[in-house]
């Protein structure tokens, strides 16, 4: 597989990867501010396992290219039947925001990979 298809599959998983914190953002954040509302119900993302069955089902022949366009985040009711408070709430606020930054920090991580990505194949394409 030559250097420019590696950097395409690579891009294409973590593309898959940054729809999936996306998502996870936006449970996260509607999770906090529904903190306070009566019943409820915290929601969780997930993403990584279907990712990573993705890629492992990848055969590497080299004209075959990755497909991880089916990989979808699905959502998912947190702790389904534990509830934090008396009135049915099951945010905890505190784990939240904790989430919140790590999902940020993980965001992050796989736009600056992109972008060293992008780098590499521009210096392919000069040479």
């Amino acid at each position: 597989m030559s250097l420019f298809n590696e950097l395409n599959a690579q891009n294409s998983i973590l593309r898959a990867a940054m729809r999936g914190y996306t998502k996870r953002n936006e449970a996260i954040s509607n999770n906090i501010a529904n903190a306070d509302v009566p019943g409820f119900r915290a929601r969780r993302v997930e993403f990584e396992d279907a990712l990573k069955d993705a890629v492992g089902a990848y055969p590497h022949p080299r004209h075959r290219t990755l497909d991880v366009s089916g990989v979808t985040p699905t959502v998912h009711l947190q702790n389904p039947g534990f509830f934090y408070r008396t009135d049915g709430n099951n945010v905890d606020i505190e784990v939240e925001m904790v989430k919140l930054f790590q999902n940020a920090m993980q965001f992050e991580t796989m736009a600056a990979s992109i972008q060293a990505n992008s780098e590499r194949m521009r210096t392919i394409f000069q040479q």
